[in-house]
């Protein structure tokens, strides 16, 4: 019963977060020097994990941060993953993975 209220309030915590209106994504906003910056929510609890210079860059950093919240639950933004270069991607999740585990 722990685990299901667990996974209720977690899948419920992530259907509440909102859609940028710019992106049209879950936790990616696109600032005014023209970069991706990457704030997404857990609960209560918001991280910036930084900002990127493309959308998918941005986009597969809330979905590393998204999948180690809320596992399986987790609403993904869609990803073109050939646009970025294996080496950054593995980038990317290293640095987000740091940035959530400290914070």
């Amino acid at each position: 019963n722990r685990k299901r209220a667990i996974l209720e309030r977690s899948t419920r915590d992530m259907t509440n977060q909102k859609v940028s209106r710019v992106s049209g994504h879950r936790g990616v906003t696109l600032t005014r020097a023209g970069t991706w910056s990457v704030y997404p929510c857990a609960g209560s609890k918001r991280s910036h994990l930084g900002c990127f210079r493309c959308p998918e860059e941005a986009k597969f950093a809330a979905n590393v941060a998204f999948t180690h919240w809320y596992g399986t639950a987790a609403a993904l933004n869609p990803v073109d993953l050939a646009a970025i270069s294996p080496s950054r991607l593995a980038t990317i999740t290293a640095t987000v993975m740091a940035k959530i585990t400290v914070g």
